[in-house]
């Protein structure tokens, strides 16, 4: 899609030890958004910290947190920007 292009190929990195994280908690009988959601976070680049947190060095929480809007799971997903502390 446009969109995973778009965060994938993104130039735009954040300073360093910054990362944009993903963060969900979706429910069981909701598997099949939750598979999509990895599948599409992988496919943008992002590299799994543990199951339901995902992590970039791409300034691209904006366009996150609309295609999360999009297909309306942002009652279980969260997109922060942050800077490592160790």
């Amino acid at each position: 899609s446009v969109l995973r292009n778009t965060i994938r190929y993104s130039d735009r990195i954040l300073p360093e030890g910054a990362s944009c994280l993903v963060v969900f908690d979706i429910p069981r009988n909701a598997n099949a958004v939750r598979n999509m959601l990895r599948r599409f976070l992988k496919d943008c680049g992002f590299v799994m910290l543990q199951q339901s947190v995902w992590k970039c060095d791409k300034n691209v929480s904006q366009e996150l947190k609309s295609f999360v809007k999009e297909i309306a799971i942002e009652k279980w997903v969260h997109v922060f920007e942050g800077v490592e502390m160790i």
